[in-house]
Parts: structure tokens; sequence; C-alpha cells
């Protein structure tokens, strides 16, 4: 926690959850078993119930009967928004206006106009706001970004993320396109991979191809992206086809003098090229997020950025715009 000083105090941060639904439940699993020193649990909803019980299933420090609630709490440092996305916006600019910190689940926003809302606030408040954007904390991600940086496979020209598989749809996301809501994340992935190895930050173009039927919100998609310096990637991404070899999924990525496939969740990485490797991640951490929460607890005892900064993050949804304009699919159901 920052005092009036900028140096680090040694009492706990207090995040408050808003939203009780299953991404709370897991993010508190994570911080009651790595961060208890560090970081103390307080749950807000608009069910008193529902907030009274998340808090006794994960030993919190106490609840709220509603989130305004919370934000006003003073003894509340940031506040985790888990909502369903349309409402992130609203809380995020209330809970900054409020005085606190904000951690944003994605999707963070609807429209990428909504970055500069956002911007505007921060600047106002001074106040923090972070995504959590967890595949870009991925140990899948770090140790590929690690081996095209040293050019185990030399100049990349192909970049094939498989993301196929078979997803029940609940609750709100069945509104949202399954690229929008998750299709984000490999996104993130593919712009991450060349802007680490020097290939090129900006993507030249991006293009989806709907998959399937055109009625009602998409479920499968193919994005194409090129960028500045030649190569080209594509993401499939679907919620309707069950793996082959459930839940494996490999993908590829080509280059001049070699190959490095990798299972897309991230058990294992093999790369053939100037150098042989087969690669196991750190699997207690497969999804990134103990690493993400240890990234945005640092920046908050500090006053400092996290490594997913806004600015990575809004350019990320440029993307996703372009891909679905192109495709010329909803981003969600409206009716």
């Amino acid at each position: 926690m920052r005092d009036t000083l900028g140096t680090t105090s040694e009492k706990a941060l207090r995040f408050a959850f808003l939203g009780c639904g299953d991404i709370t439940r897991r993010l508190s699993r994570i911080l009651r078993r790595y961060f208890r020193k560090e970081v103390e649990c307080v749950y807000a909803s608009r069910d008193k119930e529902r907030a009274r019980l998340t808090n006794s299933q994960n030993r919190g420090a106490g609840y709220f009967k509603s989130y305004e609630e919370a934000m006003k709490d003073p003894g509340v440092d940031a506040l985790w928004i888990a909502t369903p996305p349309k409402a992130h916006l609203a809380l995020a600019l209330k809970g900054m206006q409020l005085g606190k910190d904000v951690i944003v689940e994605k999707p963070a926003f609807m429209q990428v106009e909504d970055f500069e809302t956002v911007r505007k606030v921060q600047s106002d408040t001074g106040q923090s706001l972070f995504v959590a954007e967890n595949y870009s904390y991925k140990p899948l991600t770090i140790a590929l970004k690690k081996m095209l940086k040293e050019k185990l496979i030399g100049e990349v020209l192909f970049l094939h993320i498989n993301a196929l598989k078979q997803q029940t749809d609940n609750g709100w996301r069945t509104r949202f396109g399954a690229f929008f809501e998750g299709g984000v994340h490999w996104a993130k992935t593919i712009g991450q991979f060349y802007f680490i190895c020097s290939l090129g930050l900006d993507v030249e173009l991006a293009y989806g191809f709907r998959a399937g039927s055109d009625e009602g919100v998409e479920r499968s998609m193919l994005a194409v992206f090129k960028f500045k310096n030649g190569a080209v990637g594509t993401v499939s991404y679907s919620w309707e086809l069950p793996s082959s070899i459930n839940p494996l999924r490999i993908s590829r990525i080509f280059g001049r003098k070699g190959t490095i496939t990798f299972e897309s969740n991230g058990v294992f990485i093999f790369v053939k090229g100037v150098k042989t490797k087969f690669v196991i991640p750190k699997l207690r951490d497969l999804d990134g997020r103990r690493a993400m929460i240890q990234d945005f607890v640092k920046s908050l005892q500090h006053g400092t950025e996290p490594m997913l900064t806004l600015d990575l993050v809004q350019r990320d949804y440029l993307l996703l715009k372009k891909i679905y304009e192109s495709s010329n699919s909803s981003l969600y159901c409206k009716s």
C-alpha cells in the first residue's frame, strides 16, 4: 500500500471483489494460498446473501450488500471488477472517482473509445487501472518470447494458433461473440510474440472470417494478422468444436531455421531448429494468474506500471475491432 511519501507500507492491501461469480472464486483461491500476507479480500454483490456466502467460503475479511457500499468503504484499497462486461466501464469510472485503484477483468470495456474515457478519469484522479489479461503472464507466453528473441528458429514466417474447443455457453457469455470474450487472449499473444522478438510492433493488417451460420453472435472465428516485417499469423478460435485429443490443442510457429510446436494451453513446447528442446513450463501457474496478481500487487505497493500497460491493452482491443468489422459480425446480441 502506498503512503504519502511513495514508500511501501507494511499493511496488507484490501481488495474488494465486485461480483461473486466463478472468476472471483478462482482468484480468491490463488490469493488465499499465495498472497495471504500481502492481500486480504472482501466481497460485494447486488445480492447480500451471495456476498456473505462468498466471503465465508473464501475466508474473507468481510462483505458488502452492494457495489457502491464497497466502493465507498475507506478501508478498501483496490476494486477487482468481476461483473459481466457491460457494467465494467461505469464501475471503473465511479471507483476511481471515489479514490480507489481498479483492476478490471477481461473483456475490459465494450468499445475501444472507452479507453479514452478511462484515461481522462485516471488523469483527473491519479488512480491506477489494470486489466486482468492473464495470458500475458502465462509461462507458455514467457517461454515462447524468450525462444523467439533467441532466434532458435530464425526469421519467423508463420504462426498458427489452434484455439478450437467445445464450450457450453452460460450466463452473460451467451450474448457476446466468442472471439470477443476469449479470443482477446490470443490477439494479445500474437501481438506480444512479435513485439518482444523485434519483428515489428505494429500489425499491418487484421481480418476476421466468421465460420458457420451468420445468425446470432459468432461462435467460431478465423483471425488473420499480417505484420510489417512480412510475417503472418492466424488464430482459429471456436466454442463449437471438440479437440481431437481432448483437451490438448497443438499450435506451431514456423521459421526459416526450424519450428516450434506447442500445446496451446501451455502443457509443453518442442523446438526443432538451431537447438532442439523439449520444455514443460511451470504447470502450477499454467494460466498465469499467480504471476499476474504478483505484478499487480507490486505495482500497487510501489506506484509503478505493471508489465501489461493500458496502452498495450488498448492496442489489442483495436485489433479486435478490426477483426469484427472485417467479418461483419456483431460483438454482442442487443436483444
